[in-house]
């Protein structure tokens, strides 16, 4: 019997709610947008200006994006990280 997901979820809301509700926005702007703009292709430019507004960090912000828009897209045109 393995761990029951739901139990894990909440765990992890619980230990740490800030991250859990940021990253479930994140991932929710990576959808609307690949909605807006219908391709992934889009979505990378944005990703790569937005991470760019702080060019010390540029790596850790893209990092960030990448982990939450994991899976965004459609058919043959995901955002896999």
């Amino acid at each position: 019997m393995g761990a029951d997901p739901n139990r894990l979820y909440l765990e992890g809301i619980i230990e740490n709610p800030i991250k859990r509700a940021l990253r479930k926005q994140l991932k929710e702007l990576g959808q609307h947008l690949f909605t807006v703009l219908g391709t992934t292709d889009g979505m990378v430019k944005l990703a790569e200006e937005i991470a760019d507004l702080d060019p010390s960090h540029w790596g850790y912000r893209i990092n960030i994006i990448d982990k939450a828009w994991d899976g965004v897209g459609k058919d043959g045109d995901r955002w896999w990280a």
